[in-house]
C-alpha cells in the first residue's frame, strides 16, 4: 500500500537523460521511495510526436512527507511534467490533462467529476489533501 507518481520529460529536449535519471533516482531514494523505474514512450508515425522518458516512483503510505517533497522537486524542475499520482488502495489522486486525454473518455469524465466533488465537499483524506496542495490544484 502506498502512492505512485508518474512523471515524464522530453528526451529531445534533454540530451543528458542518463545524468537526469541518476539525479532522479538519488532524489527519490533521499525521499525514501520504495521503488523507482523508467520506461520510454514514443508516439508518431513518420514524424515523432512524443519521445519521453516516463519515471515511475513508489512511496509507502507512511511516507507522505517524502512523497510531497518529491512532488515539489519535480514541479520545480524545468521540463518535468507530473502525469499522475495514485493511491494504491483508493485509485487516482491527480492526473494531468495529457494523461486524461489518453484515458478512456468515460473514465476521464468519472475522475474529473470525482475530483470536483471532493474539492467542493472537502472529502479528501489527509494524504490526498497534501498531494493536491503540493500539486497546487486545490
Amino acid at each position: 500500500m502506498g502512492y505512485t507518481v508518474e512523471f515524464s520529460f522530453d528526451l529531445r529536449s534533454h540530451h543528458d537523460s542518463e545524468q537526469r535519471r541518476r539525479d532522479i533516482i538519488l532524489r527519490a531514494e533521499r525521499q525514501g521511495c520504495r521503488e523507482c523505474y523508467w520506461m520510454y514512450e514514443m508516439e508518431g508515425r513518420r514524424q515523432v510526436e512524443r519521445s519521453h522518458c516516463v519515471v515511475t516512483t513508489g512511496f509507502g503510505a507512511d511516507n507522505t512527507a517524502g512523497l510531497v517533497g518529491y512532488l515539489r522537486f519535480i514541479r520545480r524542475t524545468k521540463g518535468y511534467h507530473v502525469e499522475s499520482v495514485y493511491d494504491d488502495s483508493h485509485g487516482l489522486v491527480f492526473a494531468s490533462a495529457t494523461y486524461l486525454a489518453k484515458m478512456d473518455v468515460a473514465k476521464a469524465r468519472e475522475f474529473r467529476d470525482s475530483f470536483g466533488e471532493k474539492r467542493r465537499q472537502g472529502t479528501w483524506t489527509d494524504g490526498e489533501r497534501r498531494i493536491v496542495a503540493a500539486m497546487n490544484v486545490a
